[in-house]
């Protein structure tokens, strides 16, 4: 039997026998891995140097600037400084060559070469017209090659462009890439035989003294905050890759967090116009998107001068509508307490002035009349406008025409409860605020001594709502028929301005209502609307206030 001793340190040896099967196994599959990797880099690297040989030969082969030099076998001093530039300041193009069908250089790196043949025997294909790379040893020793033929006008080739990157640059890079790749196999060499508790406090150092827990909690936290965001948040990479989702993007594009993250933005989001919005270059807030519902805020990201990625802000038009609406009604509701509370303090002080002359009949007199006013003009309002907020607004609307000399004409057929069954009291303070205030403005802007009349008519019974604003104002010409409703779009040159009628139209659009509109210029407007629709949860909410 054996003793506890032996039995430890047969557990020991076991360990350790584990141990080093383990880093022995992770040494092998770390290579291997690494091996495979290095192989694609290199690759990769082949690839992406090929890439730009060919597409900057491309751009050169079309510019009108290397076809002139061609044609006139000289370069000018203002190209030959941009080629120069070219290869001074790239990492991977060494040589630009441009030759005519002769073979005769007319630009060259370097320039004591100009005028003489092009060297390395692979351009006879460029001059038949084709597009290639090669591998050819030219003045500069071996190089990688990529040709373009250039043609005129008359579409015949008249001399092509080289551009190359000499061997040697491509094997000092793949050595560099080797190179970190040696430092990497190194350091999981290390990693896989560290105790965990010290990689496990490396870790902490390096992420700023925050164990990876701590971070886990961070990001989740940063995460639920963008999550109770209405905005719909991007994070979008230089390749247009999105790397970061919230819920409200999820929402507004319809689409699963997996759906979304990993996956090009062009898949689910372009501008109105189709371009990508890695097109944009500056900050840009309210852009159309492919999606009707949809604005775009799109904030670039740079490194320096070198674009990064984007940060995208996703706005759900209907919320965006939902919120002009309600501040347009906040607006016209403001708009007439203030003319009410201007209105009263000009009779006070009316009053207050007949009474320190020593006048008080007068005083009395003036109250009289004002009350009789109230009687004829006001106390019909409150009648057949049981709406409060509505009421308010168009006692409102009504000291200010007034104040200009327009009348207004309420329909004896003028009748809404206190709750329409129809439209909230938010969405009719907005339609009849922005209709008044467009008959206003109508009759102000027309000269002569022509009526100024404003008829106004709210009807709601059991089966419909019908508004009706009609104004004897200047008009609406035939052309602007089409674009009054348009977002944005006024007659007048006021900045801010144009967007009443549009915001109107999307109410009786989102109520599958009617609007129509008749207009002779220099006589006035009419502006009918129609809803038929049961607003969706009103019987349930105000049963009892459903006209009978």
């Amino acid at each position: 039997m054996k003793n506890p001793f032996q039995r430890v340190t047969g557990l020991s040896q076991i360990l350790i026998n584990t141990f080093i099967i383990t880093a022995v196994s992770t040494l092998i599959l770390t290579t291997a891995l690494l091996y495979t990797t290095i192989r694609i880099s290199a690759a990769r690297l082949e690839n992406t140097i090929e890439e730009i040989l060919v597409s900057n030969a491309d751009i050169l082969a079309s510019s009108d600037s290397v076809k002139n030099a061609l044609i006139n076998k000289n370069c000018d001093a203002s190209l030959m400084h941009f080629l120069d530039s070219i290869v001074i300041t790239s990492d991977t193009i060494d040589i630009i060559s441009i030759a005519d069908t002769n073979s005769i250089r007319v630009y060259h790196i370097r320039h004591n070469l100009i005028g003489q043949s092009f060297v390395g025997g692979d351009q006879t294909e460029a001059l038949n017209g084709k597009s290639y790379l090669s591998f050819a040893t030219g003045t500069e020793g071996p190089q990688k090659r990529a040709f373009h033929p250039v043609y005129d006008d008359s579409e015949n080739v008249i001399g092509f462009v080289m551009v190359s990157t000499r061997m040697s640059q491509v094997q000092e890079l793949k050595y560099k890439l080797l190179m970190q790749y040696r430092w990497l196999f190194i350091a999981a060499l290390a990693t896989s035989i560290l105790i965990p508790e010290v990689i496990y406090k490396m870790l902490s150092n390096v992420l700023l003294g925050n164990r990876p827990e701590r971070l886990v909690y961070l990001y989740q936290a940063q995460l639920g905050l963008l999550n109770t965001l209405e905005e719909g948040i991007l994070s979008i990479d230089k390749n247009g890759v999105i790397k970061l989702s919230n819920a409200a993007a999820e929402r507004i594009l319809l689409a699963q967090k997996e759906e979304l993250e990993q996956h090009n933005i062009s898949s689910f989001l372009t501008t109105d116009d189709g371009r990508s919005v890695l097109d944009i270059k500056k900050n840009t807030k309210n852009l159309a998107s492919s999606r009707p519902n949809v604005l775009m805020h799109i904030n670039p990201l740079y490194e320096g001068k070198k674009q990064t990625g984007l940060t995208l802000i996703l706005i759900d038009k209907t919320e965006a509508q939902r919120q002009a609406e309600q501040l347009t009604g906040s607006m016209h509701m403001i708009s007439a307490l203030r003319a009410n509370r201007h209105d009263f303090m000009n009779k006070l002080q009316v009053i207050y002035g007949l009474i320190q002359m020593g006048t008080p009949e007068k005083a009395a007199a003036y109250i009289n009349e004002v009350s009789e006013i109230q009687h004829n003009v006001e106390d019909p309002i409150l009648h057949k406008i049981r709406n409060v907020n509505l009421a308010a607004l168009i006692l409102g609307k009504l000291q200010n025409m007034l104040e200009t000399d327009i009348d207004m004409n309420i329909s004896s057929e003028s009748d809404i409860p206190r709750h329409s069954a129809f439209l909230s009291s938010r969405e009719l303070v907005t339609i009849v605020g922005n209709l008044l205030e467009n008959a206003i403005e109508a009759i102000n802007m027309k000269q002569g001594n022509d009526a100024r009349t404003i008829d106004l008519q709210i009807t709601e019974t059991d089966e419909y709502l019908i508004i009706s604003v009609s104004d004897t104002g200047i008009g609406i010409k035939e052309a602007d028929l089409e674009k009054i409703f348009s977002y944005g779009y006024s007659t007048k040159s006021d900045n801010g301005r144009g967007n009443g009628l549009y915001i109107t139209r999307e109410i009786v659009t989102r109520h599958y209502g009617n609007i129509d509109v008749e207009s002779e210029p220099g006589e006035g407007t009419t502006f009918e609307l129609f809803f038929t629709e049961v607003r969706t949860g009103f019987r349930n909410e105000f049963r009892e206030y459903v006209p009978e």
